[in-house]
């Protein structure tokens, strides 16, 4: 579930949705989302910060494959794993 305020995580929940969010912050291709058109560029942005795929894949308007296709092409990773020590 995305929550649209961090603060009201628990606190394990933040820190795994900060980890992931740094993940696909620094590997997304920003050349090219700036480059999307700016519905399509909300939607990723959305998912880069929040990590939810159904709610980001339905602000883009795209089937879910054809939206996962397009987070790959701008080399956003999809499923990211946290593993706890």
């Amino acid at each position: 579930m995305a929550y649209l305020r961090d603060d009201l995580l628990p606190k394990d929940q933040l820190e795994e949705l900060l980890i992931e969010r740094s993940i696909r912050s620094k590997l997304a291709n920003w050349n090219e989302i700036k480059k999307l058109r700016p519905r399509l560029r909300n939607a990723v942005e959305y998912f880069i910060k929040m990590g939810d795929l159904r709610m980001a894949q339905k602000l883009a308007g795209m089937d879910l494959e054809d939206f996962i296709a397009l987070l790959e092409r701008l080399n956003v990773p999809v499923s990211i794993t946290v593993i706890d020590d």
